[in-house]
């Protein structure tokens, strides 16, 4: 009985030695971006003659990371990086808002640099919680620091922003191209354009009817 036991005891501790091992090994890079707020899809994605990395995220939102060095301080691998045409990568839209990770601060960001919105400012934008990207200390300090938004501007870019997302909307229409999975690829556009994740029941591919799921 007590060699039993402490065979028992050998078969389980080794199992998990071994569980944590290829834990670690395969830890992907989106793991280590959640510590941030990060969503499971997130992505690393570049074109192939162009040297800029984007962070992409489930929201149709990429954001350019500004320097290897900030790249690095999220654990993030370079293997990592999916090389993209341009047509997915302008699936994407930009990134206008962060924030430095634990704090409630937001800040609008264009041209690198980063600007403090007063809470009215912020309400006058209508700003989604989804729409903040939660970035580190090391890259929240790679911006450079400009004037306050208040409430007036704040309420002039939303009026222009509204206008061009109507015009935008209007003029929108998924073209298949077969690089990013032709049809298969507008109807995960039109599920994430609609947030409806019952849209993606009609993809034939398997592969891109696994994206679908992930990126509503």
């Amino acid at each position: 009985m007590a060699y039993k036991q402490t065979l028992i005891r050998i078969v389980f501790f080794g199992a998990l030695i071994l569980v944590l091992h290829l834990a670690q090994k395969q830890t992907p890079v989106s793991n280590a971006l959640n510590a941030l707020n990060y969503s499971p899809s997130s992505r690393l994605i570049k074109l192939a003659d162009d040297p800029t990395v984007y962070f992409a995220n489930q929201y149709r939102l990429k954001m350019p990371i500004p320097s290897a060095d900030v790249f690095l301080s999220y654990g993030a691998k370079w293997e990592d990086i999916e090389i993209v045409q341009e047509q997915e990568l302008n699936f994407y839209k930009n990134a206008e808002y962060i924030k430095l990770a634990g704090n409630a601060r937001v800040y609008q960001l264009k041209d690198g640099v980063k600007r403090y919105l007063t809470q009215k400012a912020a309400s006058a934008l209508k700003i989604f919680p989804e729409e903040v990207i939660s970035v580190n200390r090391t890259e929240f300090n790679v911006y450079a620091r400009g004037e306050t938004l208040d409430e007036e501007e704040a309420l002039a870019l939303r009026a222009e922003k509204d206008t061009n997302l109507l015009s935008q909307e209007r003029n929108q229409k998924c073209v298949p191209d077969e690089s990013v999975g032709g049809e298969d690829g507008c109807k995960i556009f039109e599920a994430m354009e609609a947030n409806d994740p019952s849209l993606c029941d009609s993809i034939v591919s398997e592969e891109w009817k696994a994206k679908c799921y992930s990126s509503v």
